[in-house]
């Protein structure tokens, strides 16, 4: 079944979006792509593109696979990795995922660690996004909810060891009970002063209510 589908989504970019007519095959490739059920192989056509389209500034060929699953590793498996990295050491976290038939090349600490650390530019872009876009979200904020500031300093032992930087932690409860807790570096460079209120937002607790 997976194959006949992978066929049809090949063949629904032969055709030239133009013109209207047959690209040629190029070659055929194999992508693995990692889901939780095991590694499975694609076997695709690449497709020279039509000579429209190189005019216009698209490369000669293509493989529309690529494009299906990017990053070769499905969404389900990537959250998988992203909570018990952020849950527990990754070396752990990998020997509990061995514990479940996942192999070591594909469950490995160093893999586990990539896609938990991935995960933090998504998570400041839908941030700055809530903030930038406040219509976005629903802001159905609750009476009872409470936001704690914690602030520390750490030593930079890597470039500079009399270096301090400064990080500041969150915690959101509604009604007694955690809902969210969060931390950033605000001298990072990535770091944008609408970060705190893209938090609040996502967390459905208005900013500028007394809290």
């Amino acid at each position: 079944m997976i194959a006949d589908q992978v066929h049809a989504y090949t063949m629904s970019w032969r055709l030239c979006p133009h013109w209207g007519r047959l690209q040629h095959f190029k070659d055929v490739r194999t992508k693995c792509v990692q889901t939780v059920h095991g590694a499975y192989r694609f076997r695709g056509r690449r497709i020279r593109a039509c000579s429209c389209l190189i005019q216009a500034g698209f490369p000669a060929s293509f493989f529309p696979l690529s494009d299906l699953i990017p990053p070769r590793t499905i969404p389900e498996l990537r959250y998988l990795f992203a909570q018990l990295g952020a849950r527990m050491p990754y070396r752990e976290a990998s020997t509990l995922l061995r514990l479940f038939s996942f192999r070591p090349n594909r469950a490995g600490r160093m893999t586990i660690l990539r896609h938990t650390v991935a995960l933090g530019p998504v998570i400041d872009t839908k941030r700055r996004n809530a903030a930038k876009h406040p219509s976005q979200v629903d802001l159905a904020a609750t009476r009872n909810a409470s936001v704690d500031i914690a602030d520390t300093y750490i030593r930079h032992f890597r470039r500079d060891p009399g270096r301090q930087f400064k990080v500041t932690a969150e915690r959101i409860e509604w009604d007694g009970k955690l809902a969210e807790r969060f931390a950033f570096v605000a001298s990072a460079s990535r770091y944008y002063p609408d970060h705190f209120e893209g938090i609040l937002r996502q967390s459905k607790t208005c900013p500028g209510a007394e809290i």
